[in-house]
């Protein structure tokens, strides 16, 4: 739970702060199956990738240290509200 809180503060300070932002090795679980070793980028608030072979925006502020850290559909659509 913790690492959760920490992964969504983390990501709506970053996403203000610049314009691009992503969080790697995340394990996402999509709805249907958990995807380990995930990317998961931002741009100006909105989730514009999401998967193992996403290209990071030259520039994007990048969280790499993710490692163990769940990410979920609903974790992301707290996100963006």
């Amino acid at each position: 739970m913790f690492k959760r809180l920490a992964l969504a503060v983390l990501v709506l300070v970053a996403v203000s702060a610049h314009a691009a932002t992503a969080i790697r090795n995340v394990r996402l679980f999509d709805g249907v199956r958990v995807v380990p070793n995930a990317t998961v980028v931002f741009d100006q608030g909105r989730i514009t990738a999401v998967g193992t072979n996403v290209a990071v925006p030259q520039g994007a502020e990048v969280s790499e240290d993710m490692v163990d850290t769940n990410v979920t559909p609903q974790c992301m659509a707290t996100l963006r509200a």
